[in-house]
């Protein structure tokens, strides 16, 4: 069973500012206490407080707390397999995010607290997914929902990124298409997600391109065009560097799985 529980973990982790992907898996992830925002594909989610959200894990995504406020939160990382493709629909742009809540985040905080336990004792149980589905279920319950807000220019930032990945887009190509200056959006941009737009767009081109190797029959040489590296010999270095190994080695390790 492909399943990872931590309760109430305090500060940052190294996946803070971090772009990543799990592939194949779903991450709930409970905010007790902090604020700061989700990147989700082409989405900004800010949070605050008692907050709860489902992410489809495959999808580039980081979370960026505010370091000045204490952060606080439990996790749970599941694979897709295990829900019986009854939750992935309901993950519109990658995400599922409930409104602060005191009592959703009270029923958050018991589950995974009980889900540790049992992991902690060995136990590989019906006891298990029936926690695990009240999660799931606590999420996508109706319940009031808010969207993404996408104003301002984070957001906007990193929805020109997505839309422009295959054109080699530089960080003076963002600045000059949403009129900022180039100096004035580093700043902003890496005091508002504590990475670099380069770092961004950098990992915006691998997620894809992973994407592209386990689902596509295309070339590396495609692939490498497709996603903005241009050159593939360029492309093979970044991947080998972020992922420990060639794209093609990529590709045949995720088609044996």
């Amino acid at each position: 069973m492909k399943l990872k529980v931590n309760f109430r973990e305090c500060g940052r982790d190294p996946y803070s500012d971090v772009p990543h992907t799990h592939e194949g898996g779903l991450e709930l992830i409970h905010v007790r206490a902090g604020q700061g925002k989700v990147f989700i594909g082409e989405h900004v989610i800010p949070f605050c407080g008692e907050s709860v959200f489902l992410l489809d894990a495959a999808m580039l995504h980081c979370i960026s707390p505010d370091p000045d406020v204490p952060y606080v939160r439990g996790k749970m990382e599941i694979d897709k397999a295990l829900t019986c493709e009854m939750v992935t629909p309901l993950l519109e742009g990658g995400c599922l995010y409930r409104v602060p809540s005191p009592e959703l985040s009270a029923k958050a905080d018991r589950v995974l607290l009980s889900l540790e336990g049992l992991l902690a004792q060995g136990e590989h149980s019906l006891a298990i997914m029936a926690h695990v589905f009240e999660l799931l279920h606590l999420c996508t319950s109706q319940m009031q929902e808010k969207k993404s807000e996408e104003g301002g220019t984070v957001a906007d930032v990193v929805g020109y990124i997505h839309e422009h990945l295959e054109t080699g887009i530089t960080l003076s190509d963002v600045a000059e298409a949403l009129h900022i200056n180039k100096h004035y959006l580093c700043r902003l941009f890496k005091r508002e997600t504590g990475m670099t737009v380069n770092t961004y767009i950098n990992s915006a081109r691998l997620a894809k391109a992973k994407q592209m190797l386990a689902e596509s029959g295309e070339s590396v040489t495609f692939i490498a065009a497709e996603c903005g590296f241009g050159e593939p010999s360029l492309f093979t270095k970044n991947f080998k560097k972020e992922m420990g190994m060639t794209p093609s080695a990529y590709r045949n390790q995720t088609r044996s799985e």
